[in-house]
């Protein structure tokens, strides 16, 4: 086979290739100072960092490694043709020695930062990463310097712009043919490889059994392997899939994005939640708490954890969890709600659960469970129905699901007497009491609206189980709206009524002359006619 040396094409782009060399040593001193600046930032915060999930694969990668190499082997060119040449070759081996110092120093500080999403570092250790990192750095910026110098064609030894690489004369011998013989050696090999996959053939027929039991050997510890790493170690999971997890089997229900509260009030302007509803069964001895510092829920290369001082805004999804312990033997379902921004709303999203780190000899690894969760979106759509007072309002739609009510009648007062029985001793006495506008301590004027209601609650709902007494109801749910206006109610029932719903509410609606009565569960608003 007939080859041409390559010197000549080498010396024509000698510019080409350091501009071209250029390119990987900025990216990797871009990177590299990335990291140094995560160290520095640890230090100077006290030794903590944001939570950022994969923190090694967000500062060292693939491609890192990969510029590496392509360094290394354009500056083993280069240097290969500078000693044909007779040039100085020593910034050339500085080249390959500080890139190949760079690999393994990348791969220490991988196994620093993995290490550090479960182990903090301690304040001497965290210096020392930083001042070596930056030592690792700083010699990269002489490096991109003088491959953007020579890419430039500026002669370094006499300071100005010149095709210093003139010197590296360039003859009629840097562009010879030689013969590289190549045609007898292929064919031997050839030959050879024949015959050994004729002899390996024979050899396996012979010795069948033997590979048949190899092979099936193989094929189950790949297929295990295959099932522990996605269906033990990372296993996905949806809607109604039972899982376990630390001292809890757990089963997320349902999920929902929305950005208004039981009642269907804005929560905070600009915020979303993600609002998952899962029932925890805690089968251990002792009581447990629930680890939501594990419960990741996926954004990119970072993620967040449940926000538990939210959950109340969730009754009517789930009992609101705040971090106590569950008690043993119990069977109940909370809601765990995730805020998010506008630019974080999504049709999916992945929560990754921390099951356990697995520590191997230069490795860690994490191992998690995975709900893949589709939420339901609730985002200012209020879906109005319009009653009658004597109609039955059934609230299937809604949260509250058999739950029903019927508004018989209603009265406007400022006091209202009402009559009970005392009984003592099996003897009753038949006594008066009164209700006015004075019970609370609000200074708008109010007036007391006197509801004849019946109302029947679904006990299996989620709200049921959470609310501590029935009569907190009128006051979730219930507001009054009249001449365009809509205010809040306070329920100020008495323990001994008992045929009447009294709601503390403003003193306009006495002059108003059309008058509702709104019942919002959420996104569903039922409206009754009261008056107009």
């Amino acid at each position: 086979m007939i080859l041409r040396k390559p010197y000549k094409f080498l010396i024509k782009h000698f510019k080409l290739i350091h501009l071209l060399l250029f390119l990987p040593v900025v990216y990797l001193l871009i990177k590299t100072n990335n990291i140094f600046k995560f160290f520095s930032s640890y230090v100077s915060n006290n030794y903590t960092y944001s939570t950022i999930s994969n923190l090694a694969g967000s500062y060292i990668n693939f491609f890192m490694y990969l510029a590496i190499l392509l360094i290394v082997i354009v500056a083993l060119i280069v240097y290969y043709l500078m000693r044909q040449k007779k040039k100085n070759t020593k910034l050339y081996i500085a080249f390959i020695v500080y890139y190949l110092i760079l690999f393994v120093a990348l791969t220490v500080y991988h196994g620093v930062l993995s290490n550090l999403e479960v182990e903090e570092l301690t304040a001497k250790a965290a210096r020392a990463y930083r001042d070596i990192s930056l030592i690792i750095t700083l010699p990269q910026y002489f490096f991109a310097f003088y491959s953007i110098f020579r890419g430039l064609g500026f002669d370094i030894k006499q300071f100005k712009f010149e095709l210093d690489l003139k010197d590296l004369d360039i003859d009629e011998k840097d562009n010879e043919e030689f013969e590289f013989v190549l045609g007898v050696e292929t064919y031997k090999y050839k030959r050879t490889l024949r015959r050994f996959i004729r002899e390996f053939k024979y050899y396996i027929l012979e010795n069948k059994f033997i590979f048949t039991c190899i092979s099936i050997i193989l094929f189950l510890v790949f297929a295990t392997t295959l099932y522990m790493h996605f269906n033990v170690y990372n296993k996905s999971y949806g809607t109604n899939k039972t899982f376990s997890h630390s001292a809890f089997n757990m089963n997320m229900l349902d999920s929902m994005i929305t950005n208004v509260d039981y009642n269907g009030k804005t929560i905070t302007k600009g915020k979303y939640y993600l609002v998952l509803k899962i029932n925890i069964i805690n089968n251990s001895v002792v009581k447990t708490k629930l680890d939501t510092n594990n419960f990741r829920l996926q954004m990119g290369n970072s993620y967040l954890v449940p926000t538990l001082d939210r959950s109340d805004y969730f009754i009517d999804f789930g009992t609101p969890y705040h971090g106590e312990k569950i008690n043993t033997n119990t069977n109940t379902t909370y809601n765990l709600v995730f805020e998010l921004t506008e630019k974080q709303v999504e049709n999916s999203y992945k929560l990754k659960i921390l099951e356990n780190i697995e520590y191997k000899v230069g490795d860690i690894t994490a191992h998690y469970k995975i709900l893949n969760i589709k939420p339901k979106r609730i985002i200012d759509n209020k879906i109005i129905s319009s009653f009658k007072m004597n109609e039955n309002i059934s609230l299937e739609s809604s949260n509250l699901k058999d739950s029903s009510i019927t508004i018989k009648n209603y009265d406007i007062k400022d006091n209202y007497i009402y009559s009970y029985q005392l009984c003592s001793n099996n003897i009753c006495r038949n006594l008066n009491d009164v209700v006015s506008t004075g019970y609370g301590t609000s200074k708008v004027k109010t007036t007391l609206l006197i509801l004849d209601v019946d109302t029947k609650l679904d006990k299996n709902t989620e709200y049921y189980k959470a609310i501590k007494n029935t009569s907190k109801f009128y006051e979730d749910f219930f507001t009054v709206e009249y001449n365009g206006k809509e205010v809040t109610t306070r329920n100020v029932t008495p323990d001994n009524l008992k045929d009447k719903i009294i709601l503390q509410t403003n003193a306009e609606i006495k002059e108003s002359s059309n008058l509702n009565l709104l019942i919002t569960i959420r996104n569903y608003c039922y409206k009754v006619t009261l008056k107009g």
